[in-house]
């Protein structure tokens, strides 16, 4: 069980942007700015939080109370909802170093639900909740991976939940829309990483016409992400050149150094062969894509990635 007393943090969308949130006495107060159908959005986060009120509205700017606590009603009086009061209670909460505690405030799992609510209504996308443990969960999008992975909803937890954590990124292509989960955890739990390129691991797996691939990436100020999934092919070599293109594809344009490492000499082979006009092009996208051998006990998270998934599919 958490408890907060402190949460905000700017998110940007071309939907909507959630300015700031602060959680007082179980209430979110939430500055909102909603570029276009400001009246739809506002009904319908009313009627996803019968209990919000909105305090003050000024064209594309609403400030709203919503109760953290689905079932409490809004003490519109209330001396500590007060601008001042918030911001007291903020100033003192970072002069201090750590998070003042409230008591009473919802539990972890009950505090993501609210917020979850809260995004969902707001940049109209779902989002599936589950709790690994007390202190751990997954957060889950039907949408694919571009790394560094970027999300408002990603980018709002840590100020949301001080303490928690995303320490891994994980998206699958076996099923038939692409679906990423987001692990959450403890602070403390975080592996730093200190690299000068973004480092890549690849490998393919390859079983009856089919190839499964798995990646992992590794940034510096970001958590791991690993990429998985399966194709039609015709041999194994097939299943390591998926693994390298969908790496590479699903790298966002902004990087420029990347480090690849893989196993398998027939991808090292084609970058210098048939592939050279291709991998041309990635070095325009990219500005360095350097790509080395790695011994198969070297690599294994990737190769246990793809294993897995084929695993999946044959079981």
């Amino acid at each position: 069980m958490i408890d907060k007393s402190r949460i905000e943090k700017v998110v940007k969308s071309s939907v909507g942007r959630l300015e700031s949130a602060d959680l007082i006495n179980h209430v979110w107060h939430c500055l909102i700015h909603i570029p276009k159908n400001v009246d739809a959005r506002l009904g319908t986060l009313q009627k996803a939080f019968p209990n919000m009120h909105i305090k003050r509205r000024n064209g594309h700017e609403v400030l709203c109370l919503i109760p953290s606590d689905r079932q409490a009603p809004i003490e519109h009086n209330n001396p500590a909802l007060h601008p001042s009061v918030i911001s007291q209670r903020m100033k003192v909460a970072v002069n201090a170093g750590h998070v003042q505690v409230i008591p009473g405030t919802l539990p972890l799992e009950q505090q993501i639900t609210r917020l979850v609510d809260v995004y969902e209504s707001i940049f109209e996308r779902e989002c599936e909740i589950q709790m690994i443990d007390e202190t751990r969960l997954r957060l889950g999008f039907e949408e694919n991976l571009t790394y560094p992975y970027r999300h408002p909803l990603l980018t709002l937890l840590p100020r949301l939940l001080p303490g928690q954590a995303p320490v891994a990124i994980s998206t699958d292509h076996l099923t038939r829309r692409p679906n990423t989960s987001v692990y959450i955890a403890p602070q403390h739990e975080v592996v730093p990483h200190n690299f000068k390129h973004v480092v890549i691991n690849i490998d393919g797996g390859f079983r009856d016409g089919i190839g499964c691939y798995g990646v992992r990436y590794l940034m510096t100020g970001q958590p791991p992400a690993y990429l998985s999934g399966a194709v039609n092919c015709r041999d194994s070599n097939g299943a390591e050149l998926i693994a390298f293109l969908q790496a590479l594809a699903h790298l966002d344009a902004t990087v420029q150094n990347v480090l690849i490492y893989t196993d398998s000499t027939f991808v090292r082979s084609w970058v210098t062969g048939e592939g050279q006009q291709w991998f041309a092009r990635a070095l325009e996208r990219h500005s360095q894509v350097m790509l080395r051998w790695i011994s198969r006990e070297d690599n294994k998270a990737a190769h246990s990635l793809a294993n897995k998934a084929l695993r999946r599919l044959f079981t």
